[in-house]
């Protein structure tokens, strides 16, 4: 389904494969599908606001463990790999039959390990060859383009069920396509002692809580308050994905100054009056999202004792970040006041830029 923009879009280089790609895509396509499902859960299977984001904190939960645990009790192998796409393979499949809500958030329970692990494989993978770095970055946005328009179409066809069903597909897909990982010795609990790397997970973790708060709720939001339709808040995710394939592409120098410009139009979105200035801020959103990350990973390395080391760790915080931004979000939706969700998802992500833009200083200072 999503090998053709991959290839086009990110060329296979060498020591990447195609299967470890769409694996990754995987991941980033189970991302990009929960802020289209969420609504649809709330009405087909009865559940409110406050609780229907639990589905993707559990899901987001398990990612997280899984990828911090991953580095430090796993070893990288190919048999590890096609381990964990079964297993995604499974989860989605029956996360589309699961009949109730409590089972539904057991199968993405299981979706997100599994998904962590396969995601810590790839970012491992990326940081022992610097080349494909743009490349693994480049993969979420560039799924999520495509992701965004079909899973909305397949949405409105046969429910949230084909959705999880088409989200099976990919991780198959990857196991039947030529896939190798490198070994390599776990890392354990022995990493650089750097109090400056600390301080960018910290960023990190609070740049995805703050962002996944607003962005999570994007489908509530833009037809609660500004009464968009559906097909326009899948273009306008699309349109955000592909503004990410561009911005992943580039190699910037500071990661601080892009996610402050992030923050902007997080603020942007979420607090606009009519529905183009939020949509030209969701753009925005994924073009200076993407031009940050990178950059703020290659920080990580440079002050890391061994090639990723904190690969799996990055990916964690992150992740704990999208734990906490649907239940903050869903309590200040909850509370009636959308703008007040904007602005608390803006200054929370300046916040996480300026410990950036801190930690970048004092390096230049001390170099």
């Amino acid at each position: 389904m999503f090998t053709s923009p991959v290839r086009q879009v990110l060329a296979v280089r060498q020591g990447l494969t195609l299967g470890l790609l769409v694996g990754a895509a995987s991941v980033s396509a189970m991302f990009a599908a929960s802020p289209l499902i969420i609504p649809r859960l709330m009405v087909d299977l009865e559940v409110p606001v406050q609780a229907v984001g639990v589905i993707s904190s559990v899901q987001v939960g398990c990612f997280a463990l899984a990828s911090f645990l991953a580095g430090r009790l796993l070893t990288g192998s190919r048999r590890l790999l096609r381990g964990v796409l079964v297993g995604l393979v499974a989860a989605n499949v029956l996360s589309a039959v699961a009949p109730t809500f409590p089972l539904l958030v057991a199968t993405r329970a299981l979706a997100g390990t599994t998904a962590g692990i396969v995601n810590w494989l790839a970012w491992r993978h990326a940081a022992h060859h610097p080349d494909s770095m743009g490349a693994v970055a480049s993969i979420g946005p560039a799924t999520a383009a495509v992701a965004s328009v079909v899973f909305g179409w397949v949405m409105s066809l046969v429910g949230y069920p084909g959705v999880y069903l088409a989200l099976g597909l990919m991780p198959l897909l990857a196991l039947l396509l030529p896939h190798s990982i490198d070994q390599g010795k776990r890392i354990g609990r022995q990493v650089s002692a750097s109090r400056s790397n600390r301080l960018l997970l910290v960023a990190l973790g609070t740049m995805t809580l703050f962002g996944s708060a607003l962005f999570i709720y994007a489908g509530l939001y833009f037809g609660a308050d500004r009464g968009a339709p559906d097909w326009l808040l899948a273009w306008g995710l699309a349109a955000n994905a592909v503004a990410g394939i561009v911005g992943a592409r580039f190699s910037m120098r500071s990661g601080g100054l892009w996610f402050l410009a992030t923050a902007l139009s997080a603020l942007l979105m979420g607090t606009a009056d009519t529905i183009w200035p939020a949509m030209a801020g969701m753009v925005l959103w994924g073009l200076f999202f993407w031009f940050a990350v990178p950059a703020v990973l290659r920080l990580l390395e440079d002050y890391s004792d061994r090639t990723g080391e904190r690969s799996g760790d990055a990916q964690a915080v992150m992740a704990v970040g999208r734990v906490g931004g649907p239940l903050l979000g869903g309590a200040l939706l909850a509370a009636g006041d959308l703008d007040l969700l904007g602005m608390v998802a803006g200054a929370g992500m300046t916040f996480g830029a300026a410990l950036i833009l801190g930690v970048e200083r004092y390096r230049r200072r001390v170099a």
